[in-house]
């Protein structure tokens, strides 16, 4: 391997050539980098991945080392190839199929009950010494300061980006057509894949060749995120789609104006779901057989949930929080193209044609397509689907600054549309709307369920030093010159001080991991204590690996540090006695969490086979939130994609399975109020019945 003549060098060096001896044994020859174990035994591989992982381990923590060799190298070069390397690791460990080299006791145990035919392949082994032998010659890519991928055209090129919330390793596919020249913008097209059990970083769902030859056609960008596998682009995998656009716009081109959204099935689903919490991003969005209404979809005769009114409250407002049916008045300004199977067998049809009548209704640029082809659900297998999209898409540019808007929403996680933002809630669990429109100076908002909120008006709407008047639900609230950060601002400030539900911490449990966290793990108990802790922990890393393809930090509860409480949302697991830092804060939490109790809401709940689990801001740093996860593990019977996704704010519940919808059988849960306190009719108890 090649190196620069520098401190980087050298320390790179005594990492990877060492790598190359397998048992002292290999040989090396061929291009930078390659490594060839003299056998493909899997305890050699394993050893090897192992050697691997170190060394990545140890350029990361080099990187965030002040003025160390690594810290040097210009970031666009680390970013580039470092990320893949990670990747290119995730890959091998899958193929091996070992216990030994996965990350978690149970990791092998939970992929055996997904589709894994791609993995547990005959040729694994020969599949995972191919990777591990890429790695070294990426780094050597990153040493020598290589751009060469940022330059490559013509063909689909797979880059990777480090995760802010987990540090995980993520990949993401762009298609970069022939004419391709930095100094022009391009138009990209997003296009978000459907559900299959076995998609993984080693098997990701993509388009073919035909679709890519489409994109060259039309002179585009054409970007595919992963998506965190199957986690119908909610929680991190809504976030990993802007990650991923984030990573394109700032290593190619981007039109700014001339971003399109698309996707089939579960993407389709995604389509919705990041069109109505952020319409202002996208020139315009086309859903293709994808559910809008989840309801309606889990109510289905396949997986017969309860109607809608007949679910606890609090998987209402879970299940309501992502969908896209009811805050489709988010669309007023965002044009969008339905495609729909006719003969679809999965996606009811019906609902997409309530969907494109109810923007109708709204007033909403809406076109439907209505697709007779006998593929049914699957007429996204062929390519006809796909240049619709993107000569219907292409017509778009995007409106920055549309004179009417209008936005719904469950939760202040989505608090912006365009160029009005809510900032506080009235009523937490009802939706709230706000509708604004501009009419030469004067702008007409009414709201709904909104205590505060905020206007940021664009130039192309009102000129600088302009003077307006601002009508608010009736009422003058502002009159007189435009103030110079063109913000406009209406309602009541949060009390200081004290808490509130805001756009940094609103809950519920799920949002906690879509920013940076850290598992800390209790040590305080006794060894049997402990060791029930440890297998806690081992729980939740493997199905938070089984759900999103990545592994947080894990610290232990006495090595906690201020950085960590400044920085870091914190994920506790045991109880006080047995958790240093939950002991710590335990005095300021909702919630009672005695040895063998639960008081939540002014009731106790005993038993051995009872746990907790709760998000509340981080009473040493209220900006940041901790979750506990104490006594029995939540979830068992839930799928790996589906996880996290029915958490409250609060849950206590049972090893008892609700067979309606395969979730621990609860006996109290709700959310906080706008004010992080308890409310009655926010919170829900087995015996109540279904509200």
């Amino acid at each position: 391997m090649r190196f620069l003549p520098s401190t980087l060098g050298l320390f790179l060096g005594i990492l990877v050539f060492p790598l190359s001896n397998c048992r002292g044994q290999s040989t090396r020859e061929g291009p930078p980098g390659e490594i060839r174990p003299p056998t493909g035994k899997a305890d050699e591989l394993i050893g090897l991945f192992r050697r691997l992982h170190e060394a990545l381990d140890e350029i990361e923590k080099g990187r965030r080392t002040p003025d160390s060799a690594i810290s040097r190298i210009a970031p666009d070069i680390f970013d580039t190839w470092f990320p893949l390397a990670r990747v290119k690791l995730d890959q091998a460990m899958l193929h091996l199929d070992s216990p030994d080299a996965y990350p978690t006791r149970g990791l092998k145990a939970a992929l055996s009950g997904m589709n894994r035919r791609r993995w547990d392949s005959p040729d694994g082994q020969s599949r995972a010494r191919d990777l591990l032998k890429e790695i070294p010659g990426l780094i050597d890519r990153m040493n020598g300061g290589d751009g060469s991928l940022n330059r490559a055209v013509g063909r689909r090129v797979t880059r990777a980006y480090l995760t802010p919330n987990d540090g995980s390793a993520q990949p993401y596919h762009l298609y970069v057509p022939q004419n391709y020249r930095a100094d022009q913008q391009w138009p990209l097209f997003i296009f978000l894949h459907g559900y299959v059990p076995d998609t993984s970083k080693i098997n990701p769902w993509l388009c073919t060749p035909e679709v890519l030859a489409l994109a060259e056609e039309a002179g585009c960008l054409f970007l595919e995120p992963h998506g965190r596998r199957n986690t119908d682009f909610q929680y991190v995998g809504e976030i990993d789609v802007l990650d991923a656009l984030e990573q394109v716009r700032r290593f190619y081109s981007v039109d700014d104006n001339r971003v399109y959204l698309f996707g089939a099935s579960m993407g389709g689903a995604g389509v919705w779901h990041l069109a109505v919490h952020f319409p202002h991003r996208f020139a315009a969005v086309c859903p293709i057989n994808g559910q809008v209404d989840w309801f309606a979809f889990w109510a289905s005769d396949f997986f017969r949930y309860p109607p809608r009114e007949r679910l606890p409250r609090h998987q209402q407002w879970m299940i309501a929080l992502n969908n896209p049916m009811d805050l489709l008045g988010s669309l007023l300004a965002l044009p969008v193209f339905v495609q729909q199977a006719t003969r679809d067998h999965i996606i009811d049809p019906r609902n997409a044609e309530r969907a494109v009548a109810r923007l109708k209704e709204l007033a909403c640029p809406v076109e439907s397509f209505l697709d007779t082809d006998p593929a049914g659900h699957f007429i996204y297998w062929d390519t006809p689907v796909y240049r619709r999209s993107l000569e219907k898409l292409g017509q778009h540019r995007l409106n920055r600054a549309p004179r009417r808007i209008q936005h719904h929403t469950y939760s202040l996680r989505f608090p912006t549309a365009y160029w009005a933002t809510i900032d506080r809630m009235e009523t937490w669990g009802s939706l709230a709307r706000l509708r604004a429109e501009v009419r030469d100076q004067t702008i007409e908002v009414k709201t709904e369920n909104v205590l505060a909120y905020h206007l940021i008006l664009p130039q192309e709407l009102v000129p600088d030093g302009a003077s307006v008047r601002l009508i608010s639900n009736g009422e003058a609230s502002f009159e007189g010159p435009l103030p110079a950060d063109r913000t406009l601002r209406v309602g009541k400030p949060s009390a200081p001080g004290g808490l509130v539900k805001s756009s940094r911490v609103c809950g519920p449990l799920p949002d906690a991991f879509n920013f940076p966290f850290t598992v800390v793990r209790g040590t305080s108990g006794n060894p049997a204590e402990n060791q029930e802790v440890d297998a806690l922990v081992d729980r939740f890393l493997t199905d938070w690996w089984a759900y999103s393809e990545g592994l947080p930090p894990v610290k232990k509860d006495a090595e906690v540090s201020e950085e960590d409480i400044r920085s870091r949302n914190l994920v506790l697991f045991g109880r006080p006695h047995t958790n240093a830092f939950l002991a710590r804060i335990a005095p300021q939490m909702p919630v009672q969490i005695g040895n063998d109790f639960f008081q939540i809401a002014g009731q106790k709940f005993s038993g051995p086979r009872t746990g907790l689990a709760l998000v509340y801001p981080n009473p040493l740093n209220p900006d940041r939130y901790v979750v506990v996860f104490s006594g029995y593990p939540w979830g068992e019977k839930r799928g790996s994609n589906h996880k996290f996704d029915l958490l409250p704010d609060f849950i206590v519940f049972t090893d008892a399975i609700d067979p309606n919808v395969d979730t621990n059988h609860a006996l109290c849960a709700g959310f906080f109020d706008t004010q992080w306190q308890f409310a009655p009719d926010l919170t829900w108890t087995g015996e109540q019945g279904t509200p």
